[in-house]
């Protein structure tokens, strides 16, 4: 007496399969999701280097907040200060030297460019800007 064997639909071609097959036997198609990301990881390891970064510290003490939501600068970039922000922007604004020491390079080109004719765009920047050009709070 034969076994009947169950069998389903590959959800990929459509073919009828094995009930409890992993692989369709058809497409070639893997169906077990443990499986197939297995795959994907090796596929993309051929690729280039695969980095997995499962360090999930949740930890909110606060303890060495740097005041801008815990984000460390990479390095080799410190955070920068805004007093020298300011006083760069007081003392070079015209040359637009604030701007680029805060990492905002087109808002530098520009007043270097004008010479001083943007004066009291440094002026506005010297009360507006909190954060240099990666994003990151001034100390």
């Amino acid at each position: 007496m034969e076994e009947k064997m169950e069998t389903k639909n590959c959800p990929y071609c459509g073919e009828a399969i094995s009930a409890v097959a992993k692989k369709c036997k058809h497409c070639g198609e893997i169906l077990d999701p443990a499986m197939r990301e297995i795959e994907n990881l090796k596929r993309a390891q051929a690729n280039g280097p695969v980095i997995v970064n499962n360090n999930n510290n949740n930890n909110n003490n606060n303890n060495g907040s740097n005041g801008n939501g815990g984000y460390a600068a990479p390095l080799p970039f410190a955070q920068k200060s805004r007093l020298t922000y300011i006083l760069l922007a007081i003392f070079l604004g015209w040359l637009g030297v604030h701007d680029f020491y805060a990492g905002r390079t087109g808002m530098g080109i520009l007043c270097l460019l004008t010479l001083g004719g943007w004066y009291v765009i440094v002026l506005l920047e010297i009360l507006f800007v909190k954060s240099d050009g990666r994003g990151i709070l001034f100390k």
